[in-house]
């Protein structure tokens, strides 16, 4: 084994070594974090504006429905009038209600 200089020199080729690889792997590391982020950022936009999306659908279908009901309860209200008058006349005109 070598002594004196040509250890400290071997140390410090391999100490040189050993930073420029974790500089490049933190380099790496910062570079795949920042390309992550800008994806999670695109994702997190997208979702944002597919859940409004689906509020305001929502919304809609909750605004149809609520028309159709009353629709449906203004028919039934409507027809039931109808078979009221219906039946008055039926029986006026068989002299029951005289």
């Amino acid at each position: 084994m070598a002594d004196g200089p040509e250890r400290l020199n071997a140390v410090v080729a391999v100490d040189h070594e050993a930073r420029q690889s974790a500089a490049l792997a933190r380099q790496q590391i910062n570079k795949h974090e920042e390309h992550c982020g800008e994806r999670w950022k695109a994702a997190h936009d997208t979702m944002g504006e597919l859940k409004a999306s689906i509020e305001k659908l929502h919304r809609r279908i909750n605004d149809v429905h609520k028309m159709l009901l009353w629709f449906t309860i203004s028919v039934l209200g409507v027809a039931l009038s109808l078979a009221a008058f219906a039946a008055v006349q039926w029986l006026l005109a068989r002299g029951v209600a005289q």
